[in-house]
């Protein structure tokens, strides 16, 4: 079942934009949106996500330490990877701006 199934099966469907509906319930379907397809914001499923914190929690060097010290670790790599994606963004902006100047 492709994604757009799955949310019609989940949320419903909205057959023709010429429905009323209220601001508040069109909000409300976009934040569910964006809360179950995060590959459109963070670039990851969230499963791919959950693995990759499982696999940094199962390191070796932070295997030994306690719930709380792999907690601060695992927040860490979560800003690593924040900062990471912000550089990547702000070069492929850099690079859409130098393909477009004359």
């Amino acid at each position: 079942m492709k994604d757009r199934e799955k949310y019609f099966k989940l949320f419903g469907r909205l057959n023709s934009l010429a429905e009323p509906i209220s601001w508040s319930t069109a909000v409300s379907h976009v934040l569910e949106w964006l809360t179950w397809n995060t590959r459109y914001i963070l670039g990851v499923s969230k499963t791919k996500y959950a693995h990759q914190i499982v696999d940094w929690i199962e390191d070796d060097a932070v295997r030994a330490l306690d719930r709380e010290e792999k907690k601060d670790y695992v927040r860490l790599k979560l800003k690593e990877l924040e900062r990471s994606v912000r550089a990547l963004r702000a070069l492929q902006v850099h690079d859409c701006l130098i393909e477009i100047s004359p």
